[in-house]
This record gives C-alpha cells, structure tokens and sequence, in this order.
C-alpha cells in the first residue's frame, strides 16, 4: 500500500460530513476482541478460511457460524492487529491470500479499521464522493460512522489545496463546486485554516534553519580551535 500524501494539518473539529443525515460524532472505534472476534480468529485458522477467496476446509455448520457472526468483516481488525497492518500506509506481515481479501469489493478492509488515519479519511472522501457538510456521496453507513469518529473533515482543508492548487481568497484552481461550497462553511472555513497551516510552517522552517545554523557555527568554531 501506498500512502497518499504528507500534506496534512489541522483543520477545526466537525462534526459531520452532510449537516442533513449526522448527529453528534460517537467515540473513536477502538480495536478490542469480542466473543465473536474470538470464534472468528478460531475458525479462521483451525479451517484456513480466508474471506471471499476460500472456505479452507470449513464444512457447512462452520461455514454458518461464520456468516452468523459476520466474520468476514470481522477479519479486517483482526488482520490488522495480528499482522501490523496499516491502511494506505503498509501491509505490515499480512499474508498474500489475505491480502488479496482485505482489498476485495465485499470487505474494504482499509476502511472498517479504526481509528481512522488521514490516508484513509482522504481515500474514503475520494472513494465514495464524500464532500464534508455537502454529501455523503455513497459511503456506506458504517465508514461514515468511523469518518466522523475520526473527525476526518479536519484534514480536507490542506489535502485541496494541494491537490487542486487552490490559493486562498485569489484563486480555486481545480477545486469542483462542491468542495467549493464545503471549502467555505463554518465548520470547515479552509482559508483560515489554511493560512494557520502556512504560518505554522514557515516558522518552523524558521526554527529549523536557526537550530541548523547554530550547528554549523559551532561545528566551525570547534575545528578551528583544534587548529589553533
């Protein structure tokens, strides 16, 4: 897996993405291991099923707790605790089959994960034409509970401007109309946040560059005094 990009800062908390269709965001999702987890993890490898791709040697009574309990989904944070996995960012020791499992259209394993990373809240907003406080587009119920556990619409401000080339109060570049409209709500007031990002930056390049120069006159003032 390849992340998207590095380009993230803070934006104001949100709390949805369309003002119509959310309430308040619940708690962050935390990875935890269920009774169910655990007749899922056993199965899975006392039968070698691998969802989507085999039932190994699960027979139908074992196949049946396993759709019962909704395992296939279940395998997703599994995986990723077992082997170290992280959305968009790597594959940790996840095996190939597995692989081949978690990116399959009826798991979408990188976004049942939680909590959410800014890779995946960027990659669900390009996925399903999620455009905070605008649409939903056609995220599925359970990834826009995670979205906004994450509060993912904080990292959308820095991510169009890159991606669009949008210069703040001169030009939209490419950004659509939509964004447009998300880009300029209350919630979201990207100019602002943008401008904060920029300044935050530009003095810690500063701070970089003094601690840096620092380090080379010291660094000269020491090899000169073993010269002397």
């Amino acid at each position: 897996m390849i992340a998207l990009l590095s380009l993230l800062a803070a934006c104001p908390a949100v709390r949805s993405a369309s003002e119509s269709t959310t309430t308040a965001a619940p708690a962050a999702a935390a990875t935890t291991t269920t009774a169910a987890d655990a007749v899922c993890a056993q199965l899975a490898d006392t039968h070698g099923v691998v969802p989507y791709i085999t039932w190994g040697t699960a027979g139908q009574e074992q196949q049946a707790a396993w759709d019962e309990r909704d395992c296939s989904h279940q395998m997703c944070s599994l995986w990723a605790v077992k082997y170290e996995v992280v959305p968009f960012r790597s594959w940790g020791t996840l095996p190939d089959q597995a692989k081949q499992s978690w990116s399959h259209s009826q798991m979408q394993c990188s976004f049942r994960v939680s909590p959410y990373n800014s890779e995946q809240c960027i990659s669900l907003s390009e996925a399903f034409g999620l455009v905070p406080y605008v649409t939903w587009g056609e995220t599925p119920a359970y990834a826009r509970r995670l979205w906004n556990a994450a509060k993912c619409a904080t990292v959308m401000c820095r991510y169009w401007q890159s991606k669009h080339g949008v210069s703040p109060g001169t030009a939209w570049g490419t950004l659509a109309e939509q964004q447009r409209i998300s880009w300029n709500h209350p919630r979201m007031d990207c100019d602002k946040v943008v401008a904060a990002a920029t300044a935050t930056l530009t003095v810690t390049q500063k701070s970089t560059a003094t601690e840096t120069e620092t380090v080379v006159v010291t660094a000269i003032a020491s090899v000169a005094a073993a010269d002397a």
